[in-house]
């Protein structure tokens, strides 16, 4: 487990509305939104440096901001400058989102992890999937 998946997992384990449940000897994680009863999955993907800088932008907005910032489709690219790691549920009402940035052989994260729901997560999740 890289360690950005290790940092998300604890931060999802200290919010109130996500299930965290170990199963098959601790081998496998299910991970639960609790308002719907959604499944949480995990992703990452990869943006050239522009695309790169508008998601970053998108994470660092204000709430009142997204809905004016996600006005078209985010495209991914492979071995991109910036890598995405995004859990969301499957209903799309929530969202955790990082990114980080290439430099120096690694991956470093460029802020905190985003948590977002309902609408904003909606928004955000569209412009990215």
């Amino acid at each position: 487990m890289q360690e950005n998946e290790l940092a998300m997992q604890k931060a999802l384990a200290q919010k109130s509305y996500i299930q965290i449940e170990k199963r098959f000897l601790g081998l496998k994680t299910n991970i639960t939104y609790q308002p719907t009863h959604s499944p949480v999955y995990s992703v990452y993907l990869e943006y050239d440096p522009q695309e790169g800088a508008f998601v970053q932008r998108i994470l660092f907005a204000k709430a009142s901001e997204i809905p004016s910032l996600c006005t078209h489709k985010i495209k991914a690219t492979v071995n991109g400058k910036f890598r995405l790691y995004l859990c969301a549920s499957k209903d799309r009402n929530f969202a955790a989102l990082q990114l980080s940035v290439y430099e120096d052989f690694s991956f470093k994260p460029v802020g905190e992890i985003r948590f977002v729901i309902g609408d904003e997560a909606r928004k955000i999740l569209q412009i990215l999937m």
